[in-house]
């Protein structure tokens, strides 16, 4: 959301924060009639009780079409890395962790705090975006005695996302002899392919499978802390998930809740954002000197020519996530899909930026996937 700035001359005066892929659009929530209308219990009650097991389990188990028991609530999307990555450790020294690479650095930072052996696969790069590299994994998984894989998809930075089959053949390839986590935190914006996740069948398809999920992104409530993961009771056993001896925060279940109540509200705003999205990717592929890749998240990457993009970028009031590792997001910025007011300072932004360089709007991107330099960033 745009940010206003006191006034200095020759300075924009709003900022747009698009680097940490919060939510962008008006919060139903926040829309709600009356102070607080959307807590059904009164504050004190919250405050003054252990809650036991949280209301949105249940609600999430029936989202999904599963039985309770096989839905575990965490604080955050993060603290469920925190206690896979933790049970991982306690599978004993034979068990590897499989990340993607390019992929989040902070699995990377979360396996070092927990002194894990990693292993990495790659992501291929073609003229449909990046796709993961199953003849790479095979051969890292080939390598491993007792692998555990984990998956982003939509991918966190590339946007990306693999189908239910593709997830389905790595996790049966694995049943028997790993464990596969998948991150779905960034699900919501595919909601055609979404639906595949949700047909009651997913824990039965998906062999030796822990889902992890959030309502950070799609639900658009970070500073709530709701994350939650997806398992049979003997994958639980095996990542020795912890115990919920005092429950969970009962202001956090409560608006938790209250958004999945509204979850047609959620599913319109992220209609504007994926229409926001797509005509984004279009604006980056129609001006020379940008390309932008594919994305089935609330955010897009996109590779640039001129090395000042992202300062530029920075002194119009566009703040973006840069990257200094991997060599394969080298002259890669990644920014989040505005609301409509923040997608045009963008495309203002752009254009200027497009004008600086000497480059012209509405000519074909030079960096386009097939194109010399891209088949050399890529490897291929």
């Amino acid at each position: 959301m745009p940010i206003e700035l006191a006034p200095q001359a020759g300075v924009c005066h709003m900022v747009y924060d698009l680097s940490r892929n919060e939510f962008q659009f008006p919060h139903p929530l926040e829309s709600a009639k009356g102070n607080g209308q959307h807590l059904r219990r009164r504050t004190r009650e919250m405050l003054r009780a252990y809650q036991g097991t949280p209301d949105i389990q249940s609600v999430l188990a029936a989202t999904y079409n599963l039985s309770s028991d096989a839905v575990h609530i965490h604080n955050g999307a993060v603290e469920a890395l925190n206690n896979i990555f933790a049970g991982v450790k306690m599978m004993g020294n034979d068990a590897t962790l499989i990340l993607p690479e390019p992929g989040w650095d902070f699995y990377e930072r979360l396996a070092a705090h927990y002194e894990l052996p990693i292993a990495r696969y790659q992501y291929q790069c073609s003229e449909a975006g990046f796709r993961l590299d199953f003849d790479d994994l095979d051969r890292v998984v080939s390598c491993t005695s007792n692998p555990v894989v984990l998956v982003n998809s939509p991918s966190n930075p590339l946007g990306c996302a693999e189908t239910f089959e593709a997830i389905q053949r790595i996790a049966t390839s694995l049943s028997g002899r790993g464990w596969l986590v998948l991150d779905r935190a960034y699900e919501g914006f595919d909601m055609e392919a979404d639906r595949r996740f949700r047909d009651g069948q997913v824990l039965e398809e998906l062999p030796r499978t822990i889902v992890i999920g959030s309502m950070s992104k799609f639900f658009g409530m970070p500073g709530a802390r709701v994350g939650f993961t997806i398992a049979t009771q003997e994958t639980q056993r095996e990542f020795k998930l912890p115990y919920d001896y005092l429950g969970f925060n009962s202001f956090s279940d409560e608006l938790a809740v209250a958004c999945l109540e509204r979850v047609m509200e959620f599913e319109q705003l992220a209609g504007q954002m994926v229409s926001n999205r797509e005509g984004l990717i279009k604006l980056f592929n129609s001006t020379e000197g940008f390309h932008a890749y594919p994305s089935s998240a609330n955010f897009i990457l996109v590779r640039f020519q001129n090395p000042n993009v992202p300062q530029w970028l920075d002194e119009l009031g566009i703040k973006v996530r840069t990257f200094d590792d991997p060599p394969e997001l080298e002259n890669c910025i990644r920014l989040t899909v505005p609301n409509n007011e923040g997608c045009e300072a963008l495309t203002r932004a752009i254009t200027n930026i497009a004008e600086r360089s000497g480059f012209q709007y509405g000519k074909r991107d030079p960096l386009r996937p097939g194109s010399p330099e891209m088949v050399r960033i890529a490897g291929l």
